[in-house]
């Protein structure tokens, strides 16, 4: 099955990394369905794939009411017929190994992609947090921290999901990918 078969899901796509993973999979010709908690954002990201000739949708969604995700995933399903791919962008931590051991008996992987400082408007935030004074001083610490001196941008993440997501990775459940520039190798 192409990507321009498939329907993904993604949430925290109003903005940096899930807005560059939708519109990726959007690219590659996936009908995609956001969800995150501002409707701007959401909006705009589905503006930028449509104005690219993609097909999207949103939903304003808080990913830590369950209910509410579980019904957003079934309004889905009945709506576009099947869910391809999901992509739980939203959050900051998790950990796949117990979400690829839970659904082995079902054809479902289940992988985390661990990225290191990407350039987004949640990292400008930490670098003002870090040093209101001088956040570009906190930005230069950080792109030290990496083996590559510099921030990741959101494509170079939203390739890594893509891989993972496509049928050339279908030997890959359960595990944990850096995608940090080499700050894992200093560890």
């Amino acid at each position: 099955m192409s990507a321009a078969d498939r329907v993904a899901l993604v949430t925290g796509g109003s903005g940096g990394i899930g807005r560059g993973i939708a519109a990726r999979l959007a690219a590659e010709g996936a009908t995609v369905a956001v969800a995150a908690r501002r409707a701007e954002g959401c909006q705009e990201t589905v503006r930028q794939i449509e104005a690219a000739g993609g097909r999207a949708e949103f939903t304003v969604l808080d990913v830590t009411g369950a209910e509410a995700v579980e019904g957003w995933v079934r309004d889905a399903a009945e709506r576009f017929g099947r869910i391809d791919w999901l992509v739980n962008n939203a959050g900051m931590n998790g950990r796949s190994a117990r979400l690829a051991l839970e659904n082995a008996d079902i054809p479902i992987r289940a992988n985390c992609v661990c990225p290191g400082p990407v350039d987004t408007p949640l990292m400008r935030s930490i670098e003002v947090l870090v040093n209101p004074d001088d956040p570009a001083a906190a930005r230069e610490l950080f792109a030290q921290t990496t083996a590559v001196k510099r921030y990741g941008t959101v494509e170079e993440i939203a390739d890594v999901v893509h891989f993972l997501l496509s049928d050339a990775a279908a030997y890959v459940t359960g595990t944990a990918v850096s995608v940090d520039g080499g700050v894992m190798t200093g560890v």
